[in-house]
């Protein structure tokens, strides 16, 4: 047992079933299969999908391998972590990245908005 975490690098399920479940990321050092987990099942439908080219097919090998998973539970989930964004209404342009925890490269300040122009005029008051 114990504490661990994986971050998304890219929007994937590559990303999590190769490093972490598949036999091939055993090692005896510095292993990222953490779980020491093996199937020869997993194994073969993660191999499938990672040559799979039609989109709509892999996604449906990877629910199969994922499926695998639930029923085997190699990796029982002690918490998650829930994100909350607040930005202010002239802050135009702003989504959350399903993979970044933050992305501004979209984002821009309005500043001909009422509110920004009412903060601007107090602070030249000062």
């Amino acid at each position: 047992m114990s504490q661990q975490g994986w971050g998304l690098d890219y929007l994937d399920p590559s990303n999590f079933f190769d490093p972490l479940f598949s036999t091939s990321a055993l090692a005896a050092e510095s292993s990222t299969n953490k779980a020491f987990y093996s199937n020869p099942d997993f194994d073969a439908l993660v191999a499938r999908a990672r040559r799979e080219l039609i989109p709509t097919a892999r996604n449906a090998v990877y629910r199969q391998a994922n499926e695998i998973l639930c029923d085997e539970a190699p990796w029982a989930f002690a918490y998650g972590i829930h994100r909350f964004d607040v930005h202010q209404p002239y802050v135009r342009g702003y989504k959350p990245h399903p993979v970044w925890q933050v992305d501004v490269s979209r984002v821009w300040i309005d500043r001909g908005s009422a509110p920004l122009q009412r903060k601007l005029s107090m602070w030249r008051l000062q």
